[in-house]
């Protein structure tokens, strides 16, 4: 490594007004944008001593009262200014369960025959249009047949006329023996 950089300046954590800048560039965003689902942050400035997280980079905590005085020091300004951001942020508001509603026995048991009647109205619809495709299918199934051997009678018919067309033909070449048949 000899790049002028000593070994202590590129391992060591940034400087404490860096930290705070970057605390406050991320608070505000999240005052902005709400906070992230599932993301643990701090909510005083005693537990921002410790905090870190590195999924949002803040790889190193403050670690000294001192870092986080809003009232004097170098960086008071700026830790005043996390100290107001840190208070600004709400997490997002737990739903609360619903209450329930008391309703009477008699209530109730309408409701559940009221659904029973539109169950049962669903249920008879279902049951007549299934019974409609059953006669439905019957009734093609019966026209199927009957268009099946209608078709074998023609052809039987159609076979029986060929034949009797030759048979036809035969019979004028053989009374008439000068005669060509022409198809």
């Amino acid at each position: 490594m000899d790049d002028g950089k000593t070994r202590e300046t590129v391992d060591s954590a940034p400087s404490v007004g860096d930290r705070l800048l970057k605390l406050k560039q991320l608070f505000t965003q999240w005052n902005q944008d709400g906070v992230p689902e599932g993301v643990e942050y701090p909510t005083s400035m005693l537990d921002l001593l410790t905090w870190t997280d590195e999924g949002h980079g803040v790889y190193h905590p403050l670690r000294s009262k001192r870092d986080i005085n809003t009232k004097s020091g170098p960086n008071h300004k700026v830790a005043s200014s996390v100290a107001v951001l840190l208070r600004s942020l709400k997490p997002e508001p737990a739903k609360q369960p619903e209450k329930r509603v008391y309703k009477t026995q008699k209530a109730r048991r309408v409701r559940a025959e009221n659904e029973l009647e539109e169950i049962e109205a669903l249920l008879d619809d279902v049951t007549k249009q299934w019974n409609q495709r059953g006669v439905d299918l019957e009734a093609t199934r019966t026209l199927l047949m009957y268009e099946r051997e209608h078709a074998k009678r023609l052809r039987k018919e159609v076979d029986e006329l060929v034949e009797e067309n030759a048979r036809l033909k035969r019979e004028l070449l053989s009374h008439r023996p000068g005669l060509r048949v022409v198809e």
